[in-house]
């Protein structure tokens, strides 16, 4: 999760684009999200990014992307599960856009265990 720029939303279509065919669900929650934000200016979505997440916010959630990348995805999925399940009443109640963007996490880390048993 990083303070949107001025390429925000092209890579926030990017992604949608690219999880398209194998996560639809995923996939149509992130283009919610960029409709919702599509009329802001890269000032607006970043002061909506930093009304959304304060520090200690933006903070848990660099940690759970670190533990991502270090391949520890089942314990952190687990966590940012947990973490999304206390977020995302407030940000339903506030009608914030950033809730499109935790659903498509849901369904990607729900995904996850899935994509790992068909493997083996």
């Amino acid at each position: 999760m990083v303070r949107p720029d001025d390429r925000y939303l092209d890579r926030v279509d990017a992604i949608r684009d690219a999880l398209a065919d194998r996560q639809g669900e995923a996939a149509r929650q992130l283009g919610v999200f960029a409709t919702r934000l599509a009329g802001l200016s890269a000032e607006e979505l970043q002061e909506l990014f930093d009304e959304t997440f304060d520090r200690d916010r933006a903070a848990a959630l660099g940690a759970l992307a670190a533990r991502f990348a270090e391949g520890r995805g089942e314990a952190a999925g687990l966590d940012s599960l947990v973490f999304i399940e206390h977020l995302l009443p407030a940000l339903e109640a506030d009608r914030n856009p950033f809730v499109y963007l935790f659903k498509a996490v849901c369904c990607l880390v729900l995904a996850c265990p899935l994509r790992q048993a068909s493997a083996s």
